[in-house]
Formats: structure tokens, C-alpha cells, sequence
């Protein structure tokens, strides 16, 4: 088994150790300094931000936040897992862009405002060639 093998396995291993939306829970909070910013970021109760991030805690043994202090500070472990997820993240935006950019078929929805001469004229034409090169 080679070093990128292994290094897999490793990285799968990890990932496996929590869930992932409590350690989005945990990048929003650190991101943000505080537990209702990162509800807001996420659009969630700042409950939710709070148990996730406990949840995370729990699930790798660490402590990730000092709870003591008036604003939310991270602990050295919370610094070291927040720059590691950060790369997490990066990663997967990448893959989610490769994924998107090498699907041959177009998506999505389009909202066009026009004037009714110029969307009759010019615009219900070339929409029509669009829907017949790719119907649904």
C-alpha cells in the first residue's frame, strides 16, 4: 500500500470519527467569535450551534472552546482542528466545482426581466433554440 493509500485511509478514518455538520457548527463559531453569529452564518438557533460544537467535542475527546471566558475563544486543539477543517472545506469545494465544470449537461434556473417587446422579439426566439438543444 503506498503513502497516498495509506494517507486515505487515514483521512477516511478521520472522517468518520464525527459528523460533519457539527464541524461546520465548529468553523461557523470560529469564524465568527460568537455562538448567534454562527447561528445566523448557518441560519440556525444558536442552540443547535451549541450542541453540534459539544457533540464534536465529545466525538474526538478534545476540547475545542474555552467556556470560561466572556467570548468564545478556542482552545490550542480548537486552533489546530479549525485550520485542519478549513483545508477540508477548500477541498471539498473543490471537488463540488470539478464535479459541476465536468458534467456535460447545463443546469439551473434562469429569471430574465425584460421589456414585452424585447422579450417577445428578441428573447422568446433564442429561449426556444435553448429548450430544443436541451430539453429537460
Amino acid at each position: 500500500m503506498g503513502v497516498n493509500s495509506v494517507f486515505l485511509l487515514n483521512v477516511c478514518e478521520i472522517l468518520h470519527m464525527f459528523d460533519w455538520e457539527d464541524c461546520r457548527s465548529f468553523l461557523a463559531l470560529a469564524e465568527t467569535g460568537s455562538l448567534s453569529a454562527a447561528a445566523r452564518k448557518l441560519k440556525v438557533d444558536h442552540v443547535t450551534v451549541a450542541r453540534r460544537v459539544a457533540a464534536l467535542e465529545a466525538s474526538l475527546a478534545l476540547k475545542l472552546i474555552d467556556r470560561r471566558a466572556r467570548a468564545t475563544a478556542l482552545t490550542d486543539e480548537g486552533l489546530r482542528l479549525a485550520a485542519l477543517a478549513q483545508q477540508f472545506v477548500q477541498a471539498e469545494e473543490s471537488v463540488a466545482r470539478y464535479v459541476r465544470a465536468a458534467s456535460p449537461e447545463i443546469g439551473g434556473e434562469v429569471v430574465i426581466s425584460a421589456p414585452p417587446g424585447i422579450a417577445t422579439r428578441l428573447i422568446a426566439p433564442c429561449l426556444i433554440e435553448l429548450r430544443a438543444a436541451h430539453p429537460p
